[in-house]
């Protein structure tokens, strides 16, 4: 009798859940989207496909669909999925990646105004790509999905190109005489350091920390660097197994974050130190802001 009630306990909480699901996906799909074009039609992606996971009985990931939908409804930007979140094998992980990169460089090139429905569609069936290929149980689906996005991102490429030809053949203007300049000899570049500061005991990016990566990454690409180190630190607080872990945490953290600004992440030499190599000498067991950080060293 315990085991039964257990059971439809659980039947319940099961249907209350797809219940509440199912309202999020509702009110998405009845709502008057707002903003942009491509705000509007990322709604309508969206929609499209929290009804499909519904209809799949996937109740979590249309709920999910639904949210993104909704954000993208009222107005407010949605972001690609965030494909360091999910678990894949490093080859697929690797694909995805180099898929979002073409993404971001779509959206930064004005894919968004240029043609909003087509970039709406690469996003949304990027997403699906990612969602599915995590699951990895639908082939047919994940292959649809990667088709869609192929598809409509290669068709926006090619718009934004031609864009961009004729904007810089408008610009052109009529060739003065060539001036030759004496480039003087530049010897090897120094390699450039940015250190990341954390909070106690945290491996949290704050946005200070965030701003100190996006300048790493933006020396990185400007110089076009082949290899980039970074090395977690902690202060002498805790015990030193415990620190070891807490550093590679941190490190992994600028690692995720320098990936999304757009450095390659074949570049990067990720290590840790734990509280060995302190930048403020101290004795054991004492907190210092100083030595809670990742170096990234640009070379």
């Amino acid at each position: 009798m315990k085991r039964r009630l257990v059971f439809l306990m659980g039947v319940a909480a099961f249907a209350l859940g797809a219940c509440a699901n199912g309202n999020l996906v509702n009110n998405a799909a009845n709502m008057k989207p707002t903003g942009s074009a491509f705000n509007m039609a990322l709604h309508k992606e969206y929609v499209a496909l929290a009804k499909a996971e519904q209809k799949e009985g996937d109740h979590m990931d249309a709920a999910e669909f639904a949210r993104r939908a909704a954000t993208s409804g009222a107005g407010k930007t949605v972001e690609p999925d965030n494909i360091f979140d999910r678990s894949y094998s490093s080859n697929q992980r690797a694909t995805l990646f180099n898929a979002r990169a073409r993404l971001e460089d779509a959206i930064s090139a004005g894919g968004p105004k240029i043609n909003p429905g087509l970039m709406a569609k690469a996003q949304s069936q990027f997403d699906c790509w990612a969602q599915e290929l995590e699951e990895n149980t639908q082939p047919k689906d994940i292959a649809a999905c990667k088709k869609g996005f192929d598809k409509s991102l290669g068709i926006l490429e090619n718009s934004i190109a031609a864009r961009m030809a004729y904007m810089k053949f408008k610009s052109k203007k009529p060739m003065k005489k060539a001036m030759v300049k004496k480039v003087a000899k530049k010897g090897p570049r120094k390699p450039e350091d940015f250190v990341v500061y954390f909070d106690h005991d945290s491996a949290s990016i704050t946005d200070e920390a965030r701003d100190v990566i996006k300048s790493a990454a933006a020396a990185a690409k400007k110089n076009k660097s082949i290899r980039v180190r970074i090395v977690g630190h902690t202060d002498t607080s805790g015990s030193r197994r415990y620190n070891e872990a807490l550093a590679e945490r941190r490190t992994k953290a600028v690692d995720k974050v320098l990936g999304w600004e757009g450095v390659n992440p074949l570049i990067i030499e990720p290590n840790s130190m734990g509280e060995n190599d302190l930048a403020e000498k101290t004795g054991d067991s004492v907190k210092s802001f100083q030595n809670r950080r990742v170096t990234v060293t640009v070379f």
